[in-house]
């Protein structure tokens, strides 16, 4: 039969993704942004796979165990999609607030041209810290009337996951 021939792509390998931003176990006070990388690469030289169609990412809340639907927080395991590049994407219709002191979880997903899904690309944590740390000074008392002052002492903490990196101690005659 003359005619034409047909062209296509065989792809027979999964997409993969991963979260560039944030870094695993990072704390913030805010966050504008969720990016990472995808791709279709095949597993040997020479072939050709069909390339990443859509970037998805699945934001889970570990107090309540809810999940990121674009505008609220829901109990039903929720994918949203991510705006797409050719190796890079990001996600930014995020919570305008978020609660301290808890953990989210960021998952990606990719789905190919070919309609593969790759499942789950690997997660990232993160937490928010809000909440200002507390600091006590002990000694001198309030008020005291002193001749020396040796020394003076304290206490300072956060909330987990938030940590006390330094304490200034301020002195005024």
């Amino acid at each position: 039969v003359a005619g034409g021939g047909a062209t296509f792509i065989f792809d027979s390998s999964f997409p993969s993704s991963k979260v560039l931003y944030p870094s695993n176990n990072a704390t913030f006070t805010s966050l504008a942004v969720i990016s990472g990388t995808a791709s279709d690469y095949p597993p040997g030289g020479g072939l050709v796979n069909s390339g990443v169609k859509q970037m998805q990412i699945q934001l889970k809340r570990t107090s309540d165990t809810t999940y990121w639907t674009g505008v609220i927080w829901t109990s039903e395991i929720t994918w949203v999609n991510a705006s797409n590049g050719a190796a890079f994407w990001d996600y930014t219709s995020l919570p305008g607030s978020w609660t301290s002191n808890v953990n989210h979880i960021a998952t990606p997903r990719a789905l190919d041209q070919a309609s593969k899904d790759e499942g789950a690309g690997p997660s990232v944590t993160f937490a928010f810290d809000t909440d200002p740390p507390v600091s006590t000074v002990i000694g001198p008392t309030n008020n005291g009337k002193y001749t020396v002052l040796n020394k003076v002492t304290g206490t300072a903490s956060d909330a987990s996951p938030g940590v006390v990196n330094n304490v200034k101690v301020g002195i005024r005659n």
